[in-house]
């Protein structure tokens, strides 16, 4: 059974940082021929800085940082950031490979929204890789829709990265 919670001890942060770091180098090996883009999406010293400082800018009360337990093993994570006053951004979602399939990226996402809307935000925004297929039905399942790019994507990532937005005052 999986269970969703909100980090708050030292063990979910070390959970969330392997999850984190599993989410990288899967990504890297989803997309080879994208590898210089990733990297440069990850950049090594800004992200071990942010996995550093959890839940940094993803603590409450205006950020969140959900993990997916099956039992006592995390094996998905996603968090949330504010980027203006009434909108955030969704961060960091994956699920452990070997969990794919069992609807705990539905379970995480879900969640997410409702501390959003909880939390007065209007609008969600989130981006990814052309390469992450599920995770774009995913998104477009929960009424995500394709936008411009919401902020100065790295050179050189024109098709790589894909962008998306709910309108939270909508109901599902």
């Amino acid at each position: 059974m999986v269970t969703i919670v909100e980090t708050s001890a030292r063990a979910d942060m070390d959970d969330a940082r392997r999850l984190m770091r599993a989410f990288v180098a899967w990504a890297q090996e989803l997309s080879v021929e994208d590898r210089h883009m990733i990297d440069r999406y990850f950049d090594p010293a800004a992200f071990d800085a942010e996995l550093e400082n959890l839940p940094g800018k993803y603590a409450p009360p205006d950020g969140r940082l959900l993990l997916a337990r099956e039992g006592e093993v995390a094996v998905g994570c996603v968090a949330l950031r504010p980027l203006e006053p009434g909108v955030c951004e969704m961060k960091r979602m994956f699920v452990e490979p070997a969990f794919h399939g069992r609807g705990i990226g539905l379970a995480l996402a879900t969640r997410l929204i409702e501390l959003a809307r909880d939390s007065d935000h209007r609008i969600m925004r989130l981006d990814t890789s052309r390469h992450q297929a599920p995770a774009i039905a995913l998104y477009q399942k929960l009424g995500f829709r394709r936008i411009p790019a919401y902020y100065p994507p790295p050179a050189g990532s024109e098709g790589f990265l894909l962008f998306f937005e709910k309108d939270l005052t909508q109901a599902d």
